[in-house]
This record gives C-alpha cells, sequence and structure tokens, in this order.
C-alpha cells in the first residue's frame, strides 16, 4: 500500500486478498486479511472487526503511513515477522493489541498496542523485539510487552502504562544498550537483565 485510504468495518464477513491477484474473497472473523505479505509505504488502512481487525499471512513491513485495527480478538496480527521504519500502528484488541507471531525489528515509526480485556497483552511477540529506533506504547492488564525469546532496546523508547501485572517480560535476556524503557509494573527476564551504558 502506497497510498490512499482504506477504511472497513466488519461483522461476520471481511475482504480476503489472494497473493495471486485474482481478486477479492469473503472470509469470516476478520476485517482485512491478507494471503502473503503486507507492505506499507504510505496511505491509511483502517480495519474494525468482531474478530481480528488485521491479519497478514505473511511478512508485515511498515515504512510509513498509518494503520489501526480493532477488534474483540486482535487488533493487528503479523503471522510472521513484523519489520517498522516509519509511520504508526495502532493496534486494540481484547485479547492483543498488536500479536507478532516471529521477530519484531524496529528502527522507526510508532507502534501503539492496548488490550481492553482483563489478563491479556498490549503487544505479544513470539520471538525476539529488536529495537534500535522508534516508539512503542504498550498497554495490557496481564503484560504490557510480552516477549517469548530476547528483547535488545538499542535506541528509541518502549513506555507501558495502565498498571499491568507485568510491564515486560522476556523469556530469555532482556538486553538494554540505548533507549529509553519506560514501565508503569514489573520487569520480567528468565536468564538475565543486562544494562549496558546508552
Amino acid at each position: 500500500m502506497n497510498g490512499g485510504t482504506l477504511d472497513v468495518t466488519a461483522a461476520s464477513r471481511s475482504i480476503s486478498a489472494p497473493s495471486d491477484g485474482r481478486g477479492i474473497i469473503m472470509i469470516q472473523r476478520c476485517a482485512v486479511q491478507t494471503r502473503d505479505a503486507l507492505v506499507m509505504n504510505g496511505g491509511t488502512l483502517t480495519a474494525n472487526s468482531d474478530g481480528t481487525g488485521i491479519k497478514v499471512m505473511g511478512t508485515l513491513t511498515m515504512n510509513g503511513g498509518t494503520m489501526t485495527g480493532k477488534g474483540s480478538d486482535y487488533g493487528v496480527s503479523s503471522y510472521e515477522a513484523m519489520c517498522m521504519s516509519g509511520g504508526t500502528m495502532t493496534g486494540e484488541g481484547v485479547i492483543v493489541g498488536v500479536m507478532i507471531s516471529d521477530t519484531l525489528t524496529m528502527t522507526g515509526g510508532t507502534m501503539n498496542g492496548t488490550s481492553t480485556g482483563d489478563a491479556y497483552y498490549g503487544i505479544y511477540i513470539y520471538n525476539d523485539l529488536e529495537m534500535s529506533g522508534g516508539t512503542i506504547n504498550a498497554e495490557g492488564d496481564l503484560y504490557g510487552v510480552f516477549t517469548g525469546y530476547n528483547l535488545n532496546l538499542q535506541g528509541g523508547s518502549i513506555t507501558i502504562s495502565g498498571n499491568a501485572e507485568m510491564g515486560v517480560r522476556c523469556d530469555v535476556e532482556l538486553t538494554i544498550s540505548g533507549g529509553i524503557l519506560d514501565v508503569d509494573g514489573p520487569v520480567y527476564a528468565w536468564y538475565a537483565i543486562n544494562i549496558g551504558e546508552g
């Protein structure tokens, strides 16, 4: 997506774009779904659903523009890695605001992830969070930001608000060599927390 505006609200049916480019099909419980990768360079994408707002079945790359997904399950969901260098992404879901099923690499832009349910996640990252720039704002009742492996903060800022039971949880190591980590709630790492100069 390089420009323009797409605004979709769906109850039980939604828009799905096949990777072979042969038009669209109707699916359930998702406002916007891709069959493969999504690259966003500009424009505005807004999706509201009673399931998942925006579901990307491949890698999600965001270089610019504005993406907003709201759902009763997930706000924005990427089934592979996510790379963000610019633009603004906002995900709001009852279970997870922004869901990434692999690694999040962030060099710029702003990501806002909010869970509106009890005991859930603002931003859930299955693998690593590698951050050298940009801004993350997260709010969740159980976790603000959860990573299944490592969190490596080299630059940029992460802000957790809303009195989460655990502000940041990473299941391997948390390393801070630069940037800002501002957390309302405890910070947890299974193996180690490494804080260097920065």
